[in-house]
């Protein structure tokens, strides 16, 4: 079977570059690494979530690095050699995986809207840096602060520094990184600052972002997601004061969300 590089992660481990990809969420991460000559067998095995440790955790090269050392080790496993594909159950068992990066804590961060995006919005595959923002100059500091770390991970002062990826990130980028952006409004608005702007120009569509890459963007969404984003109009136009501005952006975002419902809905129905 063809493998793309697509939204995978590159690493080199013993002269031999392998590409990576997870797929899951909080439950289970399920992860496939293959030598990128494509002659080599590949591996899969799960990192699963450990009650003990509740703040689940991300999969990195740190931990794929093992994966492999440990396939060589023990399973005789040969990126050169064409074999039969690897596959390791709890590989927890096998190697070190305590000093795992993990996701930013949010049990304390019990609002509503937060939990709803932590069930919405999948933080695997991590979208390479080059998928996830455009080439352009001035965007060093995306790289820096967003290039394929995932969401959960960043604060609201990461956003902050990030507000002008509303600009500069492609649709997979913007789409992957909203809801890091949602949840530092909700938890922390002040040091979320200008991020609370960019959110609501986001949500009120074409009046604001009338380029092909927003509608692309847009077509990204899925109804949960959607759903998430109008709680957060209702959130935005509760937590601020009240005034004909905001009342005028509420009612604009409320119809822009309706109409990308409609349109999501129409495109299900049709499959």
């Amino acid at each position: 079977m063809a493998r793309t590089t697509k939204g995978t992660h590159r690493i080199v481990v013993g002269d031999v570059e392998h590409r990576w990809i997870v797929r899951g969420s909080y439950g289970r991460l399920n992860t496939l690494v293959w030598p990128a000559n494509n002659i080599g067998p590949s591996i899969g095995c799960e990192f699963g979530f450990h009650e003990k440790d509740a703040t689940p955790l991300i999969v990195t090269n740190r931990l794929v690095r093992r994966v492999i050392d440990y396939a060589v080790r023990c399973h005789d496993y040969d990126p050169t050699e064409r074999g039969k594909d690897l596959s390791i159950r709890d590989i927890e068992d096998y190697i070190e995986w305590q000093d795992a990066i993990r996701m930013r804590d949010v049990s304390n961060e019990s609002h509503p809207i937060v939990a709803d995006i932590l069930s919405h919005f999948p933080v695997h595959p991590v979208p390479t840096p080059s998928d996830a923002i455009i080439d352009a100059s001035m965007v060093e500091h995306l790289y820096e602060i967003l290039g394929g770390k995932p969401w959960p991970t960043l604060t609201p002062t990461d956003c902050r520094h990030c507000s002008d990826g509303f600009t500069f990130l492609t649709p997979v980028g913007l789409h992957y990184y909203l809801p890091a952006y949602i949840t530092a409004e909700v938890i922390n608005s002040k040091e979320a600052d200008v991020v609370i702007d960019s959110l609501i120009g986001l949500f009120q569509g074409v009046d604001f972002f009338r380029s092909d890459e927003y509608l692309h963007f847009w077509r990204l969404m899925t109804p949960m997601q959607l759903a998430v984003i109008d709680k957060w109009i209702d959130h935005y136009e509760t937590r601020y004061h009240f005034n004909d501005s905001i009342k005028s952006e509420v009612g604009n975002a409320r119809k822009w969300i309706a109409s990308c419902s409609e349109r999501t809905s129409q495109s299900h129905d049709s499959r």
